[in-house]
Parts: structure tokens; sequence; C-alpha cells
């Protein structure tokens, strides 16, 4: 018999994961089973567990890829917007603007899977969370990245009275995730619905700017 390598263990791993992706843009994630990825990836019914143990396994490296790719980005745009402006409404404005970005790089597929996770959430919330905590800290939401980063930025700028803001910084930043979330489910909306309320009525870049404005109006910042 011969010998079976790590490197074709990976690609067998990556034609899973291929497949899973496939299956996510078809139905929501609490409904797969993983007859459904079998079936996708060509595999016998078997023969997948030789990779993985469950379908949640395949979910934890299916984020981990997904969420690694973008992060990478985000992070070192993020660093640069630090190093290069002095002015705190510019990073704000320049934090929304990487946002805004990241949202049309992932495209509407990959915006689809995060509102199915979404509903995973809060479907099986207990799930969820067992495959979050096997992400490792660079697999997770870059979003998570940063709404950390930015409490920290935020604070600082209250602590050296740059700032005073009319609400808290968690407020802030949950208004921020959800504002996120909003702009994710309208722009995959606009682009995949044809109906007049929808179709090219939401730009990334513009809803972004508008959450910008209100960071700022929060922090007791003014427009110029």
């Amino acid at each position: 018999m011969p010998k079976v390598t790590d490197e074709y263990i990976s690609n067998k791993k990556k034609e899973i994961i291929d497949a899973a992706y496939r299956v996510c843009q078809e139905k929501p994630i609490e409904s797969i089973v993983l007859q459904d990825i079998t079936d996708k990836a060509g595999f016998s019914h078997g023969a997948i567990y030789r990779y993985y143990k469950d379908i949640d396994e395949i979910f934890v490296d299916l984020f981990a890829r997904l969420n690694s790719e973008i992060s990478i980005s985000v992070k070192e745009r993020y660093e640069q917007i630090l190093n290069k402006t002095v002015d705190w409404r510019d990073t704000i404005f320049g934090v929304c603007r990487i946002l805004s970005d990241a949202v049309v790089e992932m495209g509407i597929d990959e915006l689809k899977l995060a509102a199915y996770t979404d509903v995973l959430i809060m479907s099986d919330p207990e799930r969820a969370v067992k495959i979050s905590s096997k992400l490792k800290e660079a697999e997770k939401n870059p979003l998570i990245w940063v709404e950390a980063n930015l409490r920290i930025y935020i604070d600082n700028l209250i602590e050296e009275g740059i700032v005073h803001p009319t609400e808290s910084t968690d407020k802030i930043l949950q208004f921020m995730g959800a504002s996120i979330r909003g702009i994710e489910v309208s722009y995959v909306l606009s682009q995949s619905f044809s109906d007049e309320r929808y179709s090219g009525n939401y730009k990334p870049d513009e809803m972004f700017r508008c959450l910008a404005k209100s960071m700022i109006s929060m922090l007791g910042g003014n427009i110029e």
C-alpha cells in the first residue's frame, strides 16, 4: 500500500473544505449534514472520516481559512492607519474604510455564509461557541480583532482628554458591530434581490462613511 503523504492528506482536506463551502452557498449551516458535504466532494461516506471526525471539525477549518484570508489585510491596513494619521477622526474614517473594503473583497458568497453563521449562533449557541473555541486567534473573525484594538485606541483618547464621548466605549462598539452586520446584509440583498428598494441602493463605502460619522459624533467630535 503506497505511503500516504502529508501533502496528500492536505489536498484531500482542501477538497472537503471546498465542497463544504459550496454546500454553505446552498443551505443554512444549521441544516447541513455530513452527507451533504460527502456527496458534494464525491467521497464515500466512510472515506471522509479518515480526515475529519465530524462536520464541526470541517466547519472549523472552513472558517479558519476564510477568516485568515481577510485578517492579514485588515490587520496590516489598520496598523498603517495608526502610524500615518494624526487626527483621531481620520483614524475612525480610515478604520471604517478598511471594513468597507473587506466587505467588498469578501464577496456575496462569503457574506451569505457570514449571515448563515449568525443564524447558527442564534439557533444553537452552544455549538457555535464550541466551533469558535477551536479557532486560533488569527483564524477568528477579523471584526473581533478590530473591535478589541479600537477599544484600546478609544480608551486612550478618553484618558488623554482628546475626546469627550456622549456614550460609553461599550455602547459605541456595540453600535459599530450591529451596524456592520446590517450593512453586510443590506449589501447582499442589494446584489441578490431585484427589487427597487434594494437593487444597487446599498453601497458599502457610503454606508461605512455614515457609520464613521456616527461614531465620531458619539465620541464628541465634529465633522468638518
